[in-house]
């Protein structure tokens, strides 16, 4: 029984973490936005770091949040504080 039960959580560990997108390409595209866009991104990528690198979460967050204030929408600073949150 316990063999059954450590096989199933290799087995659903290995397919959540082949559910993450490839942050490396995500990196990459967010170099070429700007705005609206790039603050999305930014919080994406935050996101998904936060199970793999908590530091670089951070980091990402950081930088949602000062793109967020400089783009000056009241929603997307929301997300960037989110972003942020999410990552601690």
């Amino acid at each position: 029984m316990n063999k059954l039960f450590a096989f199933f959580v290799f087995f659903f560990s290995c397919i959540s973490w082949s559910q993450l997108p490839n942050i490396g390409s995500l990196i990459a595209v967010s170099k070429t936005l700007k705005g609206q866009e790039k603050i999305i991104l930014l919080s994406d990528i935050s996101y998904y770091s936060t199970f793999v690198n908590t530091d670089q979460a951070v980091d990402y967050g950081q930088k949602c949040l000062q793109e967020s204030f400089a783009f000056g929408d009241s929603l997307l600073i929301a997300e960037g504080f989110n972003a942020l949150a999410i990552a601690f």
